[in-house]
């Protein structure tokens, strides 16, 4: 169920990233990013934590976002992967990123 709820957000949120009035607002890749880390999906989540981070100049912002960006690297080391399962991944993604 919270899966299937994460994969509506993510809809949301990649809908939402279509909006022009958005296309520059650094949170909306950045909340991304952490849908895609809970979902699994860490190749992906770097990327939208990279753009997040390209996109702003505040130096909190970019603290926090270079450490979810180095924990979703973490998850996606291929090593990783081949020694956890994907419930462990997702179990881990949520101890790094809170809901």
């Amino acid at each position: 169920l919270l899966q299937s709820s994460r994969e509506r957000t993510w809809r949301i949120q990649d809908a939402l990233a279509a909006e022009p009035a958005l296309a520059n607002y650094h949170r909306l890749p950045s909340v991304g990013g952490d849908l895609l880390v809970k979902l699994g999906r860490h190749a992906e989540a770097i990327e939208e934590l990279q753009g997040a981070l390209a996109m702003t100049d505040n130096a909190r912002e970019q603290n926090l976002l270079w450490k979810r960006l180095k924990q979703a690297r973490f998850l996606a080391d291929a090593r990783l992967g081949h020694i956890l399962d994907r419930r462990t991944q997702a179990d881990l993604a949520v101890q790094i990123l809170p809901e």
